[in-house]
């Protein structure tokens, strides 16, 4: 496969390869040649057929080329495989869009709303509110309300955590939701308990969801949740930016903690894969 732009493959599929080629440069000069981000991995295609695929830097700091073939915690690019899981459900007529959340997930049934966790909900909350966060939960990241940082506390928005499905449920059951369901948009863990909602549902753990229904058919055999000593070599190192922009290595990928399963499968963000793989 090209490094690069393939100008006859981008030409075969109706697309402009100078101005791929500019997309391109531009990317390099403006993140990788700035040094604000350690590598890129680019990968755009039509109708299937690749017609840019490339892979530029570091891939660890000890100085590793990135490989084609490298390894990324692919963080909330998880979200989208677990809505299609929940949506092969709705599809098999297990669930529904209108389906009241507290079916699956009784703990729910005396939620509250604000601070006081004393206001009771306008309407339940439905699975649909779950796929496009109208829930009311939320993410500790937000760092807006006092109850973001109940969840900051509590550790909820890690996508590793030593808590069981049932007791990240249990955890979220115990504080009060930002607005009652329906009423407002607000990104959280809600794709967190949709993957909870589908173990329940399947009466198994959300990788074997994930590899029966969707990895195996499309041939995605680099996508997990616990990422397997026989391919620790590919995944990359994790960068986070420090107080004054400086990158820090977050994880290292020799090392990795998604080397190790976790009690939690996070499907809001807990998958490890490629872009071969999500390109399938």
């Amino acid at each position: 496969m090209t490094d690069g732009v393939d100008r006859a493959a981008a030409q075969a599929a109706g697309m402009d390869p100078d101005r791929l080629e500019a997309l391109v440069d531009f990317l390099d000069r403006s993140y990788l040649a700035s040094g604000r981000l350690p590598h890129m991995q680019l990968l755009v295609s039509r109708d299937e057929q690749p017609v840019v695929s490339l892979a530029r830097g570091q891939a660890r700091a000890s100085g590793e080329p990135l490989r084609a073939d490298a390894l990324y915690r692919i963080a909330s690019m998880t979200k989208p495989v677990t809505s299609v899981a929940f949506m092969m459900l709705v599809e098999a007529g297990k669930v529904a869009l209108d389906t009241p959340v507290v079916a699956v997930v009784p703990e729910f049934a005396d939620l509250r709303v604000g601070r006081a966790n004393r206001a009771r909900l306008a309407r339940p909350m439905l699975m649909i509110d779950l796929l496009r966060h109208t829930s009311g939960l939320t993410y500790g990241l937000q760092r807006q309300t006092p109850i973001d940082a109940r969840y900051r506390k509590l550790g909820l928005d890690d996508f590793q955590q030593p808590r069981t499905s049932d007791q990240f449920i249990a955890d979220l059951a115990s504080l009060p939701l930002e607005f009652s369901p329906g009423e407002q948009w607000n990104y959280s863990v809600a794709t967190d308990v949709l993957g909870v909602v589908i173990e329940r549902l399947e009466g198994c753990d959300l990788e074997s969801v994930f590899r029966e229904r969707i990895f195996a058919p499309l041939g995605m055999v680099d996508t997990t949740f616990a990422l397997p000593d026989a391919k620790a070599e590919r995944m990359t190192d994790a960068w986070r930016l420090g107080e004054e922009g400086e990158r820090q290595v977050a994880d290292l990928g020799a090392r990795s903690g998604w080397r190790r399963q976790g009690r939690f499968l996070s499907g809001g963000g807990g998958l490890v894969s490629g872009v071969a793989d999500y390109h399938a």
